[in-house]
């Protein structure tokens, strides 16, 4: 029997994101040290080294550890528009780390960060774990899907999250909360969740191909190169089948 997800779904994601910043060149002999470099950067307005002067202070990287400093600088680049910032300041409230414990706010920050052109995929999917869990929103088990998707789609740059995304798609699907029962649109997203790194994702795989017909495993692979021409998981269509073959059974 295929059970429900628990690993992935007992926590929030909470990765770093400042990797993903572009920071400006510093002027010459405007520093010494790469933390003078941010520190003089942040003050200066500079976005990107205000994320990572918070993230030394959140992480104590060659400075002690200082949850309120780290806020005030994620703040500064959050209210800016930076999705990177918005999210880690999410995390700070989710965690009570430098301010007070918020599910409101932690919510709100990540869902700026989510709705951001630049697609944060951890932030979406910590919107999708807090509608599929009730936390402070109703709990909403569509829309939880819905922000799944989002987190889904992002996997050049947030691997594992897709990864983690797609899985849960796939037990959605599987067993009809947040989406139609369907054991060949499962089947598509644990294949996808296996393919981008998921070892949970390999198991599942296994267990639902097992009682499915050979048909329903070629509909099912019809609807994995359909979900990957808009995903775009892997270049071309990862199996040999003929569109034409629409009907299920």
């Amino acid at each position: 029997m295929l059970k429900k997800l628990l690993i992935l779904t007992g926590f929030l994601v909470l990765v770093g994101c400042q990797n993903h910043l572009t920071k400006n060149p510093a002027p010459t002999q405007a520093c010494t040290t790469d933390l003078d470099c941010a520190k003089k950067g942040a003050e200066d307005g500079d976005v990107a080294e205000q994320v990572i002067l918070a993230t030394r202070y959140n992480n104590g990287d060659g400075v002690p550890v200082d949850y309120k400093k780290a806020v005030y600088w994620y703040q500064k680049a959050a209210d800016k528009g930076i999705p990177e910032a918005q999210y880690d300041l999410g995390n700070m409230y989710s965690d009570g780390r430098g301010v007070p414990k918020s599910d409101e706010q932690a919510f709100n920050w990540y869902l700026k960060a989510a709705k951001s052109p630049k697609g944060m995929a951890p932030a979406q999917f910590n919107v999708a774990f807090m509608y599929s869990h009730g936390v402070f929103v109703k709990q909403d088990e569509v829309e939880a899907t819905k922000w799944y998707m989002e987190a889904a789609s992002n996997s050049r740059d947030y691997r594992d999250v897709a990864a983690m995304a797609s899985l849960i798609i796939g037990q959605s699907y599987y067993h009809g909360e947040g989406a139609p029962k369907d054991i060949q649109a499962a089947y598509a997203w644990f294949y996808f969740a296996k393919l981008i790194g998921n070892k949970e994702a390999d198991r599942s795989l296994n267990i639902i191909t097992n009682k499915m017909s050979k048909k329903q495993i070629e509909n099912a692979q019809i609807t994995a190169n359909q979900l990957n021409e808009k995903y775009h998981f892997t270049l071309g269509a990862p199996f040999p089948v003929m569109y034409a073959k629409t009907h299920r059974s």
